[in-house]
């Protein structure tokens, strides 16, 4: 499996690829690395700070964005030809630029729906520079509410975020791999972890 992979401010980041969404963090930081200059000339986020309104809003419309495209295009890449060259370039988000309005915010899409749910996440390097990014989840609060006999370890139910939705990339389908939301990434600078 390859990577969905940027540069951001000298480091890449590394997320999986789709079916995950991990890959639309990938957007939202080049969408931010791109269109902040234009949308706050000679501030960067440091610069502006967790205390200053601007600062969130161009992060909550950047998001805004990245999830619309995460949405339209997410799926099983086997089944559906997700962009994910051309929605990772930088090329695209200086594309999005526009769209947000440094002053007022924009009214969300209607697609999609919340995907959050609780998982446990695990990040390690040891000496030698190996690494891991380790991500469990069952999704629901109890997964499928299903347990291994004998063993207590409950299975996932991942399956449900399935569409019936035929417009939808991410329609159900035989042997098709669901939307999910895990993300088990890196931020690396050369080869070390940054």
């Amino acid at each position: 499996m390859e990577p969905a992979r940027v540069q951001y401010h000298g480091a890449d980041i590394l997320e999986l690829p789709p079916p995950s969404q991990a890959w639309a963090a990938d957007e939202f930081l080049n969408i931010l690395q791109t269109c902040l200059p234009q949308w706050a000339p000679g501030e960067s986020l440091a610069s502006l700070g967790p205390t200053n309104p601007k600062y969130w809003h161009l992060m909550v419309e950047a998001k805004k964005l990245a999830y619309a495209d995460l949405y339209r295009y997410n799926a099983d890449p086997d089944f559906v030809a997700v962009p994910l060259a051309k929605l990772l370039s930088e090329s695209y988000a200086a594309t999005l630029c526009g769209k947000i309005d440094p002053q007022h915010a924009s009214t969300p899409g209607s697609e999609g729906e919340s995907r959050c749910r609780r998982y446990h996440r695990a990040l390690h390097r040891d000496s030698d520079g190996n690494m891991v990014s380790w991500v469990n989840s069952n999704f629901g609060i109890f997964g499928s509410g299903i347990t291994v006999p004998g063993y207590g370890v409950m299975l996932h139910n991942r399956g449900a975020l399935f569409t019936l939705n035929p417009r939808s990339p991410n329609v159900l389908e035989p042997h098709k791999r669901p939307f999910n939301t895990l993300s088990a990434g890196f931020a690396m600078r050369g080869a070390n972890p940054g």
